[in-house]
């Protein structure tokens, strides 16, 4: 499902031989398709470098210097068409507000569906089973400037699992929520892992995570060379 060989990547302009020592070192990765694993680490380790990896962004609108292969179904991610990165990757980011493109929920949710040109019929189809599955329809005519924090967060996973993308990214999603509506994302998160897609979580806190996800993997800068290098701290699901 996704695979990562001996990737690297620093942020820079490669042409212009600006180049900064950030970003990830030598990783080797392979996520089988329906897992939910978390990448853990202190901010700056590399963990939401490799979000933008295997989300195609970086190289790209990320510039940077990218070597080894990141592959999305046999793929390279980074050479996905936006047609293609939209029907097999959905990202939430840490502040679901910066990638809203609507003023309402609704709209919000189709949003993805319309500039597919996808038929209003169908996209109807999907909203419904969305909105069932994550239990928002209560905030479907809501403004999405009015929703607290933990609802914007349940409305951006829905948008970004609209299509039923094989992967879900999440850029620590539990940055801005209390516990309770920590509680709630976990429970979206499960739903997400029992339909068959991927999760992918970015994150620092690790104990939410432990009854949902599998394998954890740790990031940590070392003192002689670049970050960043992995080691799994829980086993893999059965």
């Amino acid at each position: 499902m996704i695979e990562l060989k001996n990737v690297s990547f620093t942020y820079g302009e490669a042409e212009s031989d600006v180049l900064y020592n950030t970003g990830v070192y030598d990783i080797s990765l392979h996520i089988p398709k329906g897992r939910c694993v978390v990448l853990c680490g202190r901010s700056g380790s590399g963990k939401s470098t490799l979000l933008r990896l295997i989300g195609g962004l970086a190289p790209g609108f990320f510039p940077g210097e990218l070597a080894g292969e990141v592959l999305l179904n046999g793929k390279e991610a980074a050479g996905l068409s936006s047609d293609e990165r939209a029907k097999t990757l959905g990202m939430v980011f840490q502040d679901p507000r910066s990638q809203f493109f609507m003023d309402s929920v609704l709209d919000e949710l189709s949003f993805t569906a319309d500039n597919l040109g996808m038929p209003p019929k169908e996209t109807k189809t999907l909203l419904e089973r969305q909105v069932k599955k994550l239990h928002i329809a209560h905030l479907l005519d809501r403004s999405l400037n009015n929703l607290s924090s933990g609802q914007k967060q349940r409305v951006a996973i829905a948008a970004a699992s609209l299509l039923l993308p094989s992967v879900i990214l999440l850029d620590e999603p539990t940055a801005n929520l209390d516990e309770d509506s920590t509680a709630e994302l976990l429970d979206t998160l499960t739903s997400l892992k029992d339909s068959g897609i991927t999760v992918i979580v970015s994150e620092h806190r690790l104990h939410a995570f432990l009854p949902v996800c599998g394998p954890i993997y740790l990031y940590g800068r070392g003192s002689d060379r670049p970050p960043v290098e992995p080691h799994r701290i829980s086993k893999p699901d059965p």
